[in-house]
């Protein structure tokens, strides 16, 4: 538990100089080093991937957001003093720095409120978001090519230069040749997505195996529920 600077005009992050710190679920993406930093940035810096896919989706703009760390004259800044990064104490920044992989894309997720859950609470939530992927891997598995479509959302999903229709069409047609499909899933992390959107970030490995096709990629998905309760694809992509 750190005290933590962020943005001059708060929190939520739309467009380039607005100096706002993005809310969302990001990853680390580099280290500098503070011999490669203006005396700004203290003991050094974590990039993250802003704006991530659903950033770009939503038309948010900007760059350069960093966890680093505070000139060497300054203890700590001020609450709200950024231009959108968020900023630790030198100390903190150097206690934290041993923990943040960036190859292993620590996660880091920038929210405006922490709800804490009980361990049977964690593992209810868990279990949830859990079981509605497994419903899509599923329902690829049983070549139910009516149920697989309508997991996507035809609002929000990018289908691609061929649209909701083409897209469509060549699922139905990869499907009418395939006797059996195999899809096991290696799950390599979960986030709920904070803001006011009910959504949740999932990573897995997929391997993929059919009669006629195999693969193995490592996928990334944003599910959200949409007004009807049901919850739907907006962005699937490998990473």
């Amino acid at each position: 538990d750190y005290y933590l600077s962020v943005g001059s005009q708060g929190v939520g992050k739309e467009v380039e100089g607005d100096n706002r710190t993005p809310i969302g679920v990001y990853k680390v993406t580099q280290y500098i080093d503070d011999s490669a930093l203006p005396d700004l940035y203290g003991s050094g810096a974590f990039p993250v991937n802003y704006p991530n896919r659903y950033d770009r989706l939503k038309g948010r703009t900007g760059y350069g957001i960093w966890l680093h760390g505070t000139p060497s004259d300054t203890v700590a800044r001020a609450p709200w003093s950024s231009e959108g990064c968020f900023v630790l104490s030198n100390e903190d920044f150097e206690q934290l720095r041993p923990f943040i992989s960036v190859d292993a894309a620590t996660p880091v997720v920038l929210a405006d409120a922490v709800t804490w859950l009980t361990p049977a609470q964690y593992e209810a939530h868990r279990d949830q978001y859990l079981a509605v992927v497994d419903h899509w891997r599923q329902t690829w598995e049983r070549i139910d090519t009516d149920g697989f479509i309508a997991l996507y959302d035809r609002d929000v999903f990018d289908f691609g230069a061929q649209g909701y229709e083409g897209w469509v069409a060549r699922k139905r047609a990869v499907n009418a040749g395939k006797t059996f499909i195999n899809v096991d899933l290696n799950l390599l992390g979960l986030y709920l997505y904070p803001g006011p959107e009910t959504m949740f970030v999932v990573e897995f490995e997929q391997r993929y195996n059919s009669n006629n096709y195999r693969s193995d990629v490592r996928k990334q998905q944003y599910w959200q529920r949409g007004p009807d309760g049901q919850w739907r694809i907006i962005y699937e992509g490998q990473f």
